[in-house]
């Protein structure tokens, strides 16, 4: 069943899974106590409405969950939701949601910790799964505060981690970069002020990641920060020295990627590009 959610395209993933539960729930019926749908099978199915193309996925998948939290509510134990239930649901936000996905998405974290509460559950706290889930949908999002508010989803993982003394919640790699990212896209009708504060945000965590000693940067973090340099700061002096620093640091660390190439290109002035590419062709920066 998974294997459909997860293959199929479009229309076709949550057809081919929702043809699966129906042939399942009809063995159960006939005598076949071991085919009763369960939470995992539930889960394949919200997996499958967040395939890319699904139609009205985002909304059939918060139903899904609001259905197997009711479920469980009223005492159908087989139907437990799971951290996955959650991440899948926001997932489909991201994929097949609408101008407010990203609002959405925040409507079924804010669900996930209720349940928990009511359920009793520490299994239902959201870890660093959940948190990147929805850090990611805010960053594909059309929301103009994605910066800001992705930089807060991180600073609360890293507060949570500490209270909890929970490692399971701590920001890794894939939370920071999904910050950048959120920065590095603004959105149409942003205005100036509001692309310096986001590029204040990039800049802040991508220092926070250097240093960190959970993780460090890799080619992603670098090309995504040269993003933010090209789509943030206006064409000057000051953001050409931006550039080139990354540019050199990447080639300190061996982190010269195409991705880090083109966003060098798209950030840098053709001075610069003709400089940094002729020292690395020359030998004059380090590969690493």
């Amino acid at each position: 069943m998974n294997c459909h959610a997860q293959a199929s395209k479009g229309n076709d993933a949550p057809s081919n899974v929702q043809r699966l539960m129906d042939q399942m729930q009809r063995l159960y019926e006939s005598g076949i106590e071991t085919l009763k749908p369960n939470t995992e099978v539930h889960n394949a199915k919200i997996k499958s409405l967040a395939v890319p193309g699904v139609s009205d996925g985002a909304m059939r998948a918060v139903d899904a969950l609001h259905w197997v939290v009711n479920e469980y509510r009223e005492g159908n134990k087989d139907l437990r939701p799971t951290r996955a239930t959650f991440i899948s649901t926001i997932n489909a936000q991201t994929t097949n949601g609408g101008k407010r996905a990203a609002q959405e998405a925040e409507k079924v974290f804010s669900m996930m910790q209720s349940a928990s509460r009511e359920f009793k559950d520490d299994e239902l706290l959201p870890n660093v799964r959940v948190y990147n889930a929805l850090i990611r949908c805010w960053a594909r999002s059309r929301e103009r505060n994605k910066a800001e508010r992705t930089r807060q989803l991180l600073e609360t993982m890293a507060k949570e981690s500490k209270m909890r003394g929970d490692d399971e919640v701590t920001p890794n790699l894939q939370s920071y970069n999904g910050v950048l990212n959120a920065c590095s896209f603004p959105s149409r009708g942003t205005s100036v002020e509001e692309k310096y504060a986001a590029f204040r945000v990039a800049v802040q965590t991508l220092n926070e990641l250097q240093a960190s000693k959970i993780c460090e940067p890799n080619h992603v973090s670098y090309g995504t920060f040269l993003r933010s340099c090209g789509n943030l700061m206006p064409p000057s002096s000051k953001r050409d020295a931006v550039v080139g620093n990354i540019f050199r640091k990447c080639c300190e660390e061996g982190l010269v990627s195409q991705f880090v190439m083109d966003s060098v290109s798209y950030a840098a002035s053709e001075s610069l590009k003709s400089t940094l590419f002729e020292d690395m062709i020359g030998g004059k920066l380090p590969r690493g």
